[in-house]
């Protein structure tokens, strides 16, 4: 087992692979997306943030990404970003599929953790390729966007590209 850094759940070494800094994610989401035009496929990248203060936020962190990496597909690729927020490359899915796994994270995060008085509410984007991106840049244009502005908003916003 690999315990995050900043303590919260630990991570088991089949886990800690789907982990991947933010050059890495990005270059991902690239080669994902010349494979799914090659196999004819759809792929999402999701972004999404507990709305908690940037403090608190940062010591939920390891908690949140002990439940992103066990409650999406062992086909995923994770990033933690400097907000303390994550993004996430969810192959052979579309960005439609995401409320439903944001809903496994939030009950997986609700039980892992005692920090919260009240579950926290999260704000969240997310777009797919070929449906509304035509292209990598596009995707992560595209998630970014969405995720912005759910954090502009607040309490429970999720957008996904239609």
């Amino acid at each position: 087992m690999i315990e995050s850094r900043a303590g919260g759940l630990p991570l088991a070494a089949h886990e800690s692979h789907r982990v991947v800094d933010e050059s890495l994610f990005r270059f991902l989401v690239d080669l994902e997306v010349v494979k799914a035009q090659r196999l004819q496929y759809s792929v999402a990248v999701a972004m999404l943030k507990p709305d908690l203060s940037d403090e608190a936020a940062m010591l939920a962190a390891p908690s949140v990404l002990s439940a992103v990496v066990r409650r999406t597909r062992v086909t995923d690729t994770i990033t933690r970003l400097p907000d303390a927020s994550f993004a996430i490359i969810l192959v052979d899915a579309d960005a439609a599929d995401f409320p439903t796994i944001l809903g496994r994270i939030r009950l997986e995060v609700g039980s892992a953790t005692e920090m919260f008085r009240t579950p926290p509410t999260w704000s969240a984007g997310a777009a797919s390729y070929p449906k509304t991106a035509s292209s990598s840049a596009d995707l992560l244009r595209i998630a970014e966007e969405l995720f912005a502005r759910a954090r502009r908003e607040g309490g429970n916003s999720v957008y996904v590209a239609p």
